[in-house]
């Protein structure tokens, strides 16, 4: 009886494993093709246009999650490691904007 159960308990963790893998979120697809770069910066959409958010950057990273999409995720992770918290996620927490400054460099 126990070693049918963890056959079953299996079954349902495989099941759900495969189905996971597979996850098409159209949502995603089309906010992530909108407001994410190819480098995984996104891009505000009720700021200016040019600035990244800490929280756009979260969401993004969440919804990558939720669909599924590890290389989007991975994007995202990376350009945000890279750009919102100097290059040190050890050290620094990511800052809340990032976008040109009047003084034209970056940050």
């Amino acid at each position: 009886l126990r070693s049918m159960a963890l056959i079953a308990l299996g079954s349902v963790m495989f099941a759900g494993a495969a189905q996971a893998q597979t996850c098409d979120w159209p949502l995603w697809q089309n906010y992530a093709k909108r407001f994410v770069q190819d480098d995984g910066r996104v891009l505000n959409s009720s700021m200016k246009p040019t600035e990244s958010s800490s929280e756009g950057q979260s969401y993004a990273m969440f919804f990558a999650l939720v669909g599924n999409d590890r290389a989007g995720f991975d994007k995202l992770w990376t350009w945000t490691k890279a750009n919102m918290s100097g290059a040190d996620i050890g050290q620094n927490l990511p800052g809340w904007l990032w976008g040109k400054k009047p003084d034209s460099t970056w940050g």
